[in-house]
């Protein structure tokens, strides 16, 4: 519904502007996972997310936010990898 590039771009921008059209709930977690960057916004990224589903992917079978922290407390330097890449000032 957006006419806006941006909002196209970062689709949730659309919603957050939009509050008295959708649902909206937030969720927190036990643990404090913030730091980690699970997103593809750079080739960084996506090499991140790539070992991480090299490792888990298996054919007809999902994989949950559970496993992908398994994996990267077995294997921390997945983290490493994407770890400086700054957040979008949209965030802020």
């Amino acid at each position: 519904m957006s006419t806006n590039d941006y909002e196209k771009e970062h689709v949730t921008q659309y919603f957050y502007r939009n509050v008295s059209d959708f649902k909206q709930s937030n969720y927190s977690n036990a643990i404090n996972i913030s730091n980690l960057r699970w997103t593809i916004d750079t080739e960084l990224d996506y090499i991140m997310v790539q070992q991480v589903y090299n490792i888990l992917y298996k054919e007809n079978a999902i994989f949950l936010m559970e496993d992908i922290l398994q994996v990267l407390k077995q294997n921390p330097n997945i983290s490493l990898i994407n770890q400086g890449i700054k957040r979008s000032a949209m965030y802020q």
